[in-house]
C-alpha cells in the first residue's frame, strides 16, 4: 500500500496547488503542508518552490514524482487486477 503522504505529494504535483489538493483528498490544507514537510525532512530535500506565488517542483521533487508515480501506477495496476479477480 502506498504511503498516504506520497499520495498527497502526487496529488499536489498534479494540481500544483495545496488548497486544491486538500479538497481532492478531503483533508485540511495544513495537513497537506505537514505531509509535504514530512517528506522533505525524510528525504532531506525541498520538493517544491514558490516563485511569484506559483508552485513548482524542484529537481528533487521532479525525481520523486517520477519514481513514486511509477510505483503508484504499478501498485494500482496490481491491486486493480486483484480486485477484479476477487469480485
Amino acid at each position: 500500500m502506498i504511503d498516504y503522504r506520497v499520495y498527497t505529494f502526487l496529488t499536489v504535483c498534479r494540481e500544483m496547488n495545496y488548497t486544491k489538493a486538500s479538497e481532492i483528498l478531503n483533508i485540511t490544507q495544513p495537513n497537506v503542508t505537514q505531509h509535504i514537510r514530512w517528506l522533505e525532512d525524510h528525504y532531506g530535500r525541498k520538493l517544491f518552490d514558490y516563485h511569484k506565488r506559483k508552485l513548482s517542483l524542484t529537481p528533487a521533487g521532479t525525481l520523486l514524482r517520477r519514481y513514486e508515480g511509477a510505483y503508484y501506477d504499478a501498485a494500482e495496476g496490481i491491486f486493480g487486477a486483484e480486485r477484479s479477480v476477487l469480485c
